[in-house]
């Protein structure tokens, strides 16, 4: 026959028994928490402008500290416009945007549905309104005084053609200064981020422009070399050029 105090011990006994065996149950039963992934856009720069027609490439970067990023969403003003699968690097290209002014977020969804949302890049979409132009010299000062008149007929009579693919063409017109040269040049061009100044490349020779103004009709120009200051006007010719 078991005394009392035996009883009590075997009683003791299995409650701390049972204990251990809830609490390796509890412990068994909580699941590891699903850390939410990260994600950032590191292209394009924050507040660039873009020109109508451009494609403007999203590049993002996003990783998981427990898992594996499942995809990643591209939105422009909360509007979804696609979504790429994968691994790093990520990148979406963004096409036919119309001009206006645009906030994108990359949304990054990881293996187990947690998701987590960029900041935010704000850009903007102008009209272009260097392309499509024959842009022909009217007006030129140098160090504050007028040189326009100075300048020969066949260097007023020139035209630069801004193309949509980067290069620049360079057109003699009607009066050449050299007639043995050839009738067009190719060059290159290219915008600030913001669109407030371009660079031109000819016969390896740069020359970094800063917009005054740039409307339908005119183009305002400043620029500096060998110690002089340039203002440059130019208005659209409507010659054709084949």
């Amino acid at each position: 026959m078991l005394t009392p105090k035996t009883n009590t011990a075997i009683a003791a006994g299995m409650f701390m028994a049972l204990a251990v065996i809830t609490g390796s149950c509890s412990d068994d039963a909580e699941a590891p928490v699903n850390e939410a992934p990260f994600v950032a856009i590191y292209s394009p720069e924050n507040f660039r402008t873009f020109s109508s027609g451009d494609n403007i490439i999203i590049h993002a970067v996003a990783n998981d500290a427990n898992g594996t990023v499942s995809r990643l969403e591209f939105y422009q003003n909360e509007v979804k416009i696609g979504e790429v699968e994968g691994k790093h690097p990520y990148e979406y290209t963004w096409a036919g945007a119309d001009t206006g002014r645009y906030k994108i977020t990359v949304v990054a969804i990881d293996n187990g549905g947690a998701k987590t949302i960029s900041p935010e890049v704000q850009i903007r979409i102008t009209e272009n309104k260097l392309l499509d132009k024959n842009w022909q010299l009217t007006g030129r000062i140098i160090n504050g005084s007028e040189a326009y008149t100075q300048l020969d007929l066949c260097a007023k009579d020139n035209l630069k053609i801004f193309n949509p693919d980067g290069t620049l063409t360079y057109d003699e017109n009607f009066s050449k200064c050299n007639v043995t040269a050839a009738q067009t040049e190719k060059g290159s061009w290219a915008y600030n981020i913001d669109h407030t100044a371009y660079s031109e490349i000819r016969n390896a020779r740069q020359v970094d422009y800063q917009i005054i103004s740039l409307t339908d009709t005119k183009l305002e120009v400043s620029w500096a070399e060998n110690g002089k200051t340039y203002s440059d006007t130019y208005t659209p010719n409507p010659l054709i050029i084949d």
